[in-house]
């Protein structure tokens, strides 16, 4: 199971960006897209494989969220599970994860530099989209592998209402934490990158701090004045610094808990006289 690749990894380059529907849970407001029938019905069973070990296999396969990361994707528009995202974000992933309106679906994929698109949806939303690859392996549903034409750069400068400029981002530096990023436009713009806007972000624009903005995606967005700049993105979890001072007074409490304890191991025991010592052997004696 852990080290089986998937047949669509074949079909895809590492480091895509990639959305996969995800049928694991509904939103509160609206019903997410589904596919035909129970969602993650088996068709059939591998002989040797019981049912929860062939499911495991079977969402491995499809890259069910977010499983793709272990082979080297990016996944976008990924459900919140666990309920840590931003109100902007969240708010943002249930629209898109419950629209059925393909002009924006369509848009929201190309601004949010999506690649392909794996799905058991009906096809008639992503009809538009060029079909790479349908398998059934597993799932009573065919799994389906789109592309997306036109996607754009996941670094670019964006005019003030959401238009793409011409002007190419170069990415000097790319990893989970730090973006180091260098380009030239004409006139003032956004750099934005499509990387979600989390708590903990922090800009330079050539080594001054900046702040940062949303876009409709929730993207990472600052400002761009006309010129040639660097632009450097940095991540510190929130709350570091509480988490750490929390941890050294936690560890200090152990170790004074600990001393203490040591201490009480040696129990004083009172010297007797040797008169007191006589006289209690006295009356041991018969």
């Amino acid at each position: 199971l852990l080290r089986d690749r998937p047949p669509l990894t074949a079909f895809i380059p590492k480091e895509s960006r990639i959305y996969v529907s995800d049928y694991s849970m509904q939103l509160r407001k609206a019903a997410i897209r589904t596919p035909v029938g129970p969602n993650y019905e088996l068709r059939q069973v591998p002989v040797g494989y019981q049912y929860p070990e062939a499911l495991a296999l079977a969402a491995t396969w499809y890259l069910n969220p977010p499983t793709a990361g272990r082979f080297g994707y990016f996944g976008s528009f990924d459900i919140d599970i666990l309920d840590f995202y931003r109100r902007p974000l969240q708010l943002m992933v249930e629209d898109f994860a419950s629209s059925r309106n393909q002009a924006m679906v369509m848009d929201e994929l190309r601004r949010g530099s999506v690649e392909y698109v794996v799905t058991m949806d009906p096809p008639d939303l992503w009809s538009v989209l060029p079909l790479i690859r349908e398998e059934a392996p597993f799932f009573a549903a065919p799994v389906r592998l789109y592309s997306v034409p036109g996607s754009w750069p996941r670094a670019r400068f964006e005019t003030a209402d959401g238009h793409l400029e011409p002007e190419p981002v170069r990415i000097q530096e790319m990893r989970g934490s730090v973006m180091r990023l260098e380009g030239s436009n004409a006139q003032a713009s956004r750099l934005v990158v499509s990387f979600a806007n989390e708590r903990g972000w922090r800009a330079t624009v050539d080594g001054k701090s900046v702040p940062i903005e949303d876009t409709p995606l929730a993207f990472i967005s600052v400002p761009a004045p006309p010129g040639t700049h660097e632009f450097l993105l940095t991540y510190t979890p929130p709350f570091i610094g509480w988490g750490a001072l929390i941890s050294f007074l936690a560890l200090m409490v152990v170790i004074t808990l600990e001393l203490k304890g040591r201490s009480s191991w040696v129990v004083p025991v009172p010297m007797r006289s040797r008169k007191t010592t006589e006289a209690a052997r006295e009356r041991l004696t018969p």
